[in-house]
């Protein structure tokens, strides 16, 4: 039913007649889109949206665990382990060159070995730097 209508039709059965403006009903009628769209939208993410964003975020750390490759992993202990292995490598080297040998003589790894260890300071390093540009990234907290 037509708002006028309505209004007119309880005023011409024996409502006050003073004047009263009934702007208001226009902008009621106005503004009912943008209050209907703010609640929709605001009901979706209350109660649809913010779990499926929840759970995806679960699935996603879950898939992508940053925090245990960190806290478990030995990637962590790569400079202790580097230290480690170098000292048997110069160990190695030693008893090689009394021996008049090549280490790689002796020890079919010793290439690929002294190579990740010449390299474990840096690869560590990196490591840590890309862990934090990830959790700045995604806003968790840092346990490196």
């Amino acid at each position: 039913m037509n708002t006028k209508k309505t209004v007119f039709s309880k005023i011409a059965k024996g409502m006050p007649k003073k004047q009263v403006k009934l702007s208001i009903v226009q902008d009621l009628i106005t503004e009912f889109d943008s209050l209907e769209e703010a609640s929709s939208l605001a009901s979706y993410l209350a109660y649809e949206w913010g779990d499926e964003i929840m759970e995806a975020f679960w699935d996603f750390r879950m898939k992508y665990n940053i925090d245990d490759f960190i806290v478990n992993s030995n990637a962590t202990s790569l400079k202790e382990f580097a230290d480690n292995y170098r000292a048997k490598l110069e160990e190695l080297e030693q008893k090689a060159n009394d021996l008049g040998l090549n280490p790689s003589d002796i020890y079919d790894n010793y290439e690929e070995s002294k190579q990740i260890v010449d390299n474990a300071d840096s690869t560590y390093n990196d490591m840590i730097s890309k862990y934090r540009e990830i959790i700045s990234y995604i806003s968790i907290p840092d346990f490196s």
